[in-house]
C-alpha cells in the first residue's frame, strides 16, 4: 500500500550519448515503475571528456539533447532537470558523505567511464531518502503490480536490506529459478520475501534509502 510508505523519489541519469533514445526510455522506465513518485527528476552528466567504453560511443548534438530534455519537462514526463555540479568543494562534500575514509580516492568516474560521482550527486539531488536510481537505457517488463512498492515491502521487513532491484528485459522465468548460472552461484533465494539475496550491486538501478550508504562504502 504506497499510503503507508515513505515518498519515493526517481532520478534517472543522463549524457548527450542518450539522447536518440533518451524521451523514449525515461517514459518507458518511469512507467514500468508503476509508482506515484513524489518526484521525478533527470540529472545531466557534462563531463569534459568521455572516457573508457564510452569514449568511442556515438553521439548526438548538444541541441538535440536540449530538445528532449525540455519536451520530457513540458509533456511533466519529468519534474526538473538538473546538472551534476562539478565544483571541488561539493564534489568532496558529497563523495565525504559516502567514502568517509577514501575521499580523495575517488575518482568522478570508474576506468570503465562510468560514473562514479554522477550517481552519488543523483541521491543527494533529491528531497527524499528513498530513491529510485537509474541510469537512462535499461528496459524493464512488469507485471500490473508495481515492483517499487514490493521492494520497500521488503525493505521494511528487514532493515538489513540496502539496494533493492528487479530484473530487467523480458519475464525472467519461474519464481526462485530466474537468475542464469553465473548469477544463481552468486546468490541466495530467499523463500519468505521472494527475493534473490545478492552481496554486490550494480550502479545502472536501484531503489535505496540513502541514509544506510552514508558513510558505509569502502574503496576498492
Amino acid at each position: 500500500d504506497t499510503q503507508k510508505t515513505p515518498p519515493v523519489g526517481v532520478v534517472i541519469k543522463a549524457t548527450v550519448l542518450d539522447a536518440s533514445f533518451l524521451d523514449i526510455m525515461v517514459r518507458h522506465m518511469i512507467d514500468q515503475s508503476k509508482y506515484p513518485f513524489a518526484e521525478k527528476v533527470i540529472v545531466v552528466d557534462r563531463p569534459h571528456a568521455f572516457t573508457g567504453k564510452y569514449r568511442t560511443r556515438p553521439r548526438s548534438s548538444n541541441d538535440e539533447f536540449e530538445r528532449v530534455l525540455e519536451k520530457l519537462l513540458k509533456d511533466g514526463v519529468i519534474d526538473k532537470v538538473k546538472t551534476v555540479d562539478s565544483a571541488l568543494a561539493v564534489r568532496k562534500e558529497i563523495i565525504g558523505r559516502y567514502f568517509p575514509v577514501d575521499t580523495d580516492r575517488v575518482p568522478t568516474h570508474a576506468i570503465s567511464g562510468g560514473p562514479i560521482y554522477a550517481t552519488l550527486f543523483a541521491l543527494e539531488s533529491m528531497q527524499s531518502d528513498y530513491v529510485l536510481q537509474m541510469d537512462a537505457d535499461v528496459l524493464f517488463y512488469t507485471s500490473a503490480s508495481s515492483w517499487v512498492s514490493q521492494a520497500l515491502q521488503c525493505m521494511n521487513e528487514d532493515p538489513q536490506l540496502w539496494l533493492m532491484m528487479t530484473h530487467p528485459g523480458p519475464p525472467a522465468g519461474p519464481i526462485g529459478e530466474s537468475l542464469g548460472r553465473q548469477n544463481s552461484k552468486c546468490a541466495n533465494w530467499d523463500a519468505k520475501l521472494s527475493i534473490w539475496r545478492f552481496h554486490h550491486a550494480t550502479s545502472r538501478y536501484f531503489l535505496c534509502d540513502r541514509r544506510k550508504l552514508h558513510h558505509r562504502l569502502g574503496f576498492v
